[in-house]
């Protein structure tokens, strides 16, 4: 059994462009060297893109020098959903993550999953995993993070 993340996939077509995305990311983890920083990014239209925050390059020293000098704020699993994350940030947190990325299908009812294997506990966590499949427009609906599956309420009802 695998951990994954489920959501509504009432696109079949965004659907293919976050299984184009999450076949890269797996190359991206696997490659013995990674490839420029922003290569990702050409994989993503304008819709996914805009999900992201986008710090000037000020922002982003200030935010790398406290990463290395304060402490890191732990975001528990159920609060995952809806976080802003910068497209860098997203990126680099998932080739980072001790764990690897298995398929993202569709499953039965409409919905569909995006699974990975954890190497090792604590591996980084979902956020990354929940703000990629959150940029293409899906919702959330359950994560399994390795703890047992956590139910998500869906925020339109």
């Amino acid at each position: 059994m695998s951990e994954y993340i489920e959501f509504v996939a009432h696109s079949q077509e965004r659907l293919r462009q976050l299984q184009r995305v999450v076949i890269e990311l797996q190359r991206g983890k696997t490659a013995a060297e990674q490839g420029p920083e922003g290569e990702f990014q050409r994989l993503f239209d304008e819709e996914a893109l805009s999900h992201f925050a986008w710090p000037t390059p000020t922002q982003r020293a200030q935010r790398l020098n406290d990463l290395r000098t304060r402490p890191v704020v732990l975001t528990p699993t159920d609060q995952a959903i809806g976080q802003r994350w910068d497209f860098d940030s997203m990126v680099q947190a998932i080739m980072e993550a001790e764990y690897d990325l298995l398929a993202c299908e569709p499953s039965p009812g409409g919905k569909a999953r995006l699974s990975f294997r954890a190497q090792a506990y604590p591996y980084g966590g979902v956020g990354a995993l929940v703000a990629l499949v959150e940029a293409f427009g899906f919702t959330v609906t359950g994560i399994e993070d390795g703890t047992g599956p956590i139910a998500v309420e869906d925020p339109t009802k």
